[in-house]
């Protein structure tokens, strides 16, 4: 696992309709186990540990989410969000995805079980494939 760092923030709306697809959901079922909460959880990232994390990332398969023809594929990581929320860090395949974007999918509202704020800072363990 490796241990980062992230800054809440508010995201667009988007990840709300995704997470509400129905081939969304199989697959977080299938391939996690989970249950997924209605939007995503957004962090913003940077530093040096996150630049280095990031290009593991890029080489690493991670776990596919597959969409029908329309979607875009995406790869997923599994994450622990202050050694308590379990979930998975989700990144669409599309060239202008930010790369400080860290956006993860849960079972639970992340905001509301950790009373999250806009700007806390967040501590998250990512799972790669070739971490324990």
């Amino acid at each position: 696992w490796v241990a980062l760092e992230g800054v809440a923030r508010s995201g667009l709306g988007e990840g709300t309709r995704l997470t509400q697809l129905d081939w969304v959901e199989e697959q977080f079922l299938s391939k996690f186990g989970m249950r997924i909460y209605p939007g995503t959880f957004n962090l913003e990232m940077s530093g040096a540990e996150w630049q280095k994390t990031l290009v593991q990332l890029k080489r690493s398969e991670g776990i596919e989410i597959t969409p029908p023809e329309g979607f875009c594929r995406a790869k997923c990581f599994p994450v622990l969000l202050e050694d308590t929320i379990r979930g998975a860090v989700i990144f669409p395949d599309i060239a202008e995805y930010p790369a400080e974007k860290f956006e993860v999918i849960a079972g639970v509202s992340v905001t509301e079980s950790l009373n999250v704020k806009e700007g806390a800072r967040i501590k998250v363990r990512l799972q790669l494939d070739d971490t324990e």
